[in-house]
């Protein structure tokens, strides 16, 4: 099989049309449906059902695009990058929300002081949207919280950092020095959106201790949460990083429960399969670099 057969295939998934695909490739229908034809001759499998004049991915379709995808995707990066090896270049950066405010305009400058003629284009995301764009190949690498384990992942550490249950000073939680998880939960909550990373960790530990987590307000502005809880409202979960001005400032307090770990890390992500320029490589040394001074206890 060639990488015309891959691109082929990968379009017509696209697409779920081979009329579709053909005119955006500017190829005749029949040569679509015969090179769709040679591939399921040459591994004996069927790869798509039409239903109602639309194309579905069989099972052996649907593994056969886990790889045709990052075949073409990886030829047009190699393409991409010896095309673009005397220009400028692009550096594609995702990062979730609490690292896109605190840690990476920072590493975007000690970056630049290496790479002047670099363009990094930086997409702010929750965790999982973040996720799915290094598995669509939108980001070269992306600055997360710990992620589920996925296999087509690569992750490295390169800093620490906490979640903190915030209430204000009047608070009446706020005067007691022992407190349990369950009296936490009794207390309207003030979460971050589902998908954020904040909020699957918190809910994942409260579900290991045998509660669940029923929150009053959600919201993916952190401001938002900090907001209510100074307005006694609630006890807000959010980073560490988001909220240390705040405590710093004592317009809110940090709440401790006793034997519950809220620490987590902070990776850099990308695809296994990809192929990090030497300004990526750069750009991830940095991070690890400076995360050393950013650790928190």
């Amino acid at each position: 099989m060639t990488l015309r057969h891959m691109k082929i295939f990968v379009s017509v998934c696209e697409f779920k049309s081979m009329t579709k695909a053909a005119n955006h490739l500017y190829m005749t229908q029949p040569s679509i449906s015969q090179a769709i034809k040679e591939l399921e001759e040459f591994y004996g499998i069927t790869l798509f059902e039409r239903l109602n004049r639309t194309l579905y991915l069989t099972s052996a379709g649907d593994t056969l695009y886990q790889y045709a995808f990052h075949i073409v995707t990886l030829f047009e990066d190699a393409e991409r990058c010896l095309k673009n090896s005397d220009s400028l270049g692009i550096l594609k950066i995702g990062a979730n929300i609490t690292i896109g405010t605190t840690l990476i305009a920072d590493y975007i400058h000690q970056f630049h002081e290496l790479y002047p003629d670099i363009t990094v284009n930086v997409t702010i995301q929750n965790s999982v949207t973040i996720e799915q764009m290094i598995y669509n190949n939108e980001l070269d690498f992306a600055l997360v919280e710990e992620l589920h384990r996925n296999t087509y992942l690569k992750t490295k550490i390169f800093c620490s950092d906490r979640i903190v249950i915030a209430a204000s000073p009047e608070h009446p939680l706020a005067s007691k020095d022992t407190l349990s998880l369950s009296d936490i939960l009794k207390e309207p909550l003030l979460v971050r959106e589902k998908g954020s990373g904040v909020r699957d960790l918190f809910e994942q530990i409260v579900l290991s201790e045998g509660y669940s987590l029923n929150p009053q307000w959600e919201s993916c502005s952190s401001e938002a949460l900090i907001n209510a809880a100074s307005n006694k409202l609630g006890l807000a979960i959010l980073s560490y990083r988001m909220i240390s001005q705040n405590l710093h400032k004592k317009e809110l307090i940090e709440l401790h429960v006793e034997n519950l770990n809220l620490h987590r890390n902070l990776m850099v992500v990308y695809h296994n399969n990809k192929l990090l320029s030497k300004a990526a490589r750069s750009f991830i040394e940095i991070c690890i670099n400076s995360g050393l001074s950013h650790i928190i206890n």
